[in-house]
């Protein structure tokens, strides 16, 4: 019923028409009938929700987060919501990334920044507050409000984006066995929620210090910890050696992206990998340079400084939409497609086999 539903988070960065929703929680476009029938009952989503514009003084219409008030409490809190943000933010953002090509880019949004929560929502009881770090306020509906979206990233025409339904389905069937089940904190949820947290801040706009090579060596160095985190064992430390074993164990149906025809060094070993794996290498030693204080080539950002091919921070999605099937398949956290033809996830396999396949012959 439309009556048990609740405002969470506003999400004025977002244009879509789609409903990533479950019985408990949901991201709604601004007319879905949830929202209208927020709006009938407390003035003060009327005064949030119809506040926003963008830099034109254009009246915008924002997303919406928004919870059933039958929920359980595991659900209503800030991990079970930002987990769920996060993993609609993964199944859209990845699925961007693999599309882009130098000649152009998605209509997909592509930064995290996309999907981020505005820092004023209603009160619990009346009025608008504002809980952040930085700042604790309140404001009652009498004053006026205005908010915007964020400049950093495009709203893009409303319509619907390309999804990652594979991904989608696997990560929320996890999410809901974690946040629905009474008691359930198991380890392989908590690393993959975790390291999709690391991986929703790598992608966002790396613009702190106007986006020089050092933010983007910052949100390099957090997709190796997104990376890190997947690949961490029991009682034992996680290395290279740790992730490019992740990634070997991933079903590829292109033999050309299973063949180890590209040898690394690691701590004085050669060892033979395939393309997934050198990739990785490549963004383990830009880490190294940036945060270890090495003197920086202004070619840093390509692999292995080759600039016919796309930069790191293009190809870092990929990979780790690789690592996250590999992950998922090593714990029996996914169910297995009966054939590696099933039509969907074929069709998305082959999206981001085909953005890697465009990489080989560029790398020589």
């Amino acid at each position: 019923m439309c009556v048990d539903w609740e405002l969470a988070y506003i999400m004025p960065n977002l244009n879509c028409t789609q409903k990533f929703e479950t019985e408990y929680v949901a991201v709604v476009p601004y007319e879905d009938e949830r929202i209208q029938n927020i709006r009938k009952n407390n003035k003060d989503a009327n005064i949030l929700l119809d506040g926003f514009i963008d830099d034109m003084k254009r009246k915008i219409e924002p997303a919406v987060l928004i919870f059933n008030k039958r929920s359980p409490e595991k659900v209503k809190t800030v991990e079970a919501i930002v987990s769920f943000r996060n993993l609609i933010a993964m199944s859209v953002l990845l699925m961007g990334w693999s599309a882009v090509r130098p000649e152009g880019t998605p209509f997909n949004p592509l930064f995290s920044d996309s999907f981020d929560f505005y820092p004023i929502t209603l009160g619990k009881d009346h009025g608008l507050i504002t809980i952040t770090p930085a700042i604790t306020g309140y404001r009652t509906t009498d004053a006026p409000f205005i908010g915007m979206p964020s400049m950093k990233v495009p709203r893009f025409l409303r319509l619907s984006y390309d999804v990652d339904d594979v991904l989608f389905d696997a990560l929320l069937r996890i999410w809901k066995k974690r946040f629905l089940t009474p008691g359930k904190n198991d380890k392989h949820s908590r690393r993959l929620f975790r390291s999709i947290e690391m991986a929703y801040h790598a992608l966002s706009v790396p613009s702190k210090n106007e986006s020089t090579h050092y933010d983007y060596g910052v949100n390099i160095s957090l997709w190796v910890s997104a990376f890190e985190i997947l690949a961490h064992q029991n009682k034992s430390n996680v290395d290279l050696n740790t992730v490019l074993g992740l990634l070997e164990t991933y079903p590829w149906t292109d033999r050309k992206l299973k063949a180890k025809r590209y040898k690394i060094i690691y701590r004085r070993n050669k060892k033979n990998v395939n393309l997934i794996q050198k990739m990785y290498k490549y963004l383990y030693d830009t880490r190294n340079g940036f945060l270890h204080g090495n003197e920086i080539d202004k070619n840093v950002l390509f692999p292995g400084g080759n600039k016919k091919m796309q930069p790191l921070f293009v190809i870092a999605p990929t990979i780790y939409r690789i690592a996250l099937f590999s992950y998922l398949n090593k714990n029996k956290m996914v169910k297995q497609p009966k054939s590696l033809h099933e039509f969907e996830y074929y069709i998305i396999q082959r999206r981001y086999e085909d953005f890697l396949l465009n990489i080989i012959g560029k790398e020589e």
